[in-house]
């Protein structure tokens, strides 16, 4: 329209560098909590495959179960990893965070192949098994996932408290030999995806989260 454009220029500028100067200030004093938000995301997507766990082998080994609660439990797995995968994406905006993104995608990875074998046995036709190498392995297993769950909370928990879960297996593979190959291929692929959250929790309490 033919008005003169640098005082527009120059007012816009300075309010660009006085903004950004108060956002480095604010963030400096009150640092938001993006990694907190992903860890108790991570803490409930865990908590809710847990939930998920108890109740299938609660069934394979012949306990009652309905398959309302079934169908309650496996929906709220889906909203937590929703939840958890958008918590995740958030750190890429966390300067003090974004490094650390990697290590919670890993975590989700594992999560979801132990998740993964979970919905196999789900789907499984197979008689039930009342076997005591097999009620301890999925007593040991819950117990694995407490106490990840309770790490990625902010407790300490000492690593000597977590069982020895391969031999746990291993000694299930013995008493049950060939007759339950499916169930032991997917027991299998728990073992390995909980053995290797307790690593990525490991591995993320020692970066300071």
């Amino acid at each position: 329209a033919g008005a003169d454009p640098r005082a527009l220029i120059e007012a816009r500028a300075q309010y660009t560098i006085f903004g950004g100067l108060i956002a480095v200030f604010l963030y400096v004093a009150w640092p938001t909590r993006g990694e907190r938000q992903a860890g108790e995301a991570a803490a409930t997507l865990l908590e809710a495959y847990r939930r998920y766990f108890e109740l299938i082998t609660n069934r394979y080994r012949g306990l009652q179960v309905s398959e309302e609660e079934i169908d309650k439990v496996r929906l709220a797995t889906r909203t937590a990893r929703s939840n958890a995968e958008l918590a995740v994406d958030a750190l890429e905006g966390e300067p003090s965070a974004a490094g650390r993104r990697a290590l919670y995608s890993a975590l989700g990875a594992a999560s979801n192949r132990f998740v993964h074998a979970v919905m196999m046995l789900n789907a499984s036709d197979d008689e039930p098994l009342r076997d005591e190498d097999f009620a301890l392995f999925c007593a040991e297993v819950n117990r694995t996932l407490l106490l990840l769950i309770r790490a990625m909370r902010g407790e300490n928990v000492n690593a000597n408290e977590f069982p020895d879960l391969r031999e746990i297996y291993e000694r299930l593979v013995k008493s049950s030999g060939e007759t339950r190959a499916l169930l032991l291929s997917e027991l299998d692929r728990m073992t390995n995806s909980v053995n290797t959250l307790s690593e990525r929790v490991a591995i993320l309490r020692r970066a300071g989260t």
